[in-house]
């Protein structure tokens, strides 16, 4: 009973995720400055492609994890040939997983930002210049 609870949990917090995963670029880039309705509009967006986003997420993050291995194996021991095992090999192997990261999240960013752009369609503007 609980194992189903739990698997119930986790899917319905994964869908959730999913439907909701496009509120920073409605927000940014629609300006859509009311909670209510930019949560409305991320839901509106992800209709028919759940399983899709969900899938492609599900890739991005293999991949990820995958990179962070390989090059935290790899940085971890290259610190610990320069610097010797200790405080300062932990101190070069932090730093590189921090940069991973941070270059993980604006690579991420953009990814959300094409998403909505094929969702959305194009702008009114664009539309419009297409008859000037």
């Amino acid at each position: 009973v609980v194992l189903v609870v739990v698997v119930g949990l986790i899917g319905g917090v994964a869908y959730a995720m999913v439907k909701l995963s496009l509120l920073l670029p409605v927000v940014v880039i629609e300006r859509v400055h009311n909670p209510a309705a930019a949560l409305v509009r991320s839901w509106q967006l992800t209709r028919g492609n759940s399983l899709r986003l969900l899938a492609f997420y599900l890739l991005l993050g293999l991949a990820y994890l995958v990179i962070l291995m390989v090059v935290g194996m790899v940085s971890m021991a290259l610190a610990a040939l320069i610097a010797g095992q200790g405080k300062v090999s932990l101190l070069i192997g932090g730093a590189i997983s921090g940069a991973i990261g941070a270059a993980a999240s604006a690579l991420f960013t953009a990814i959300l930002a094409a998403i909505h752009r094929q969702l959305a369609g194009p702008s009114a503007e664009a539309i419009g210049a297409t008859f000037d």
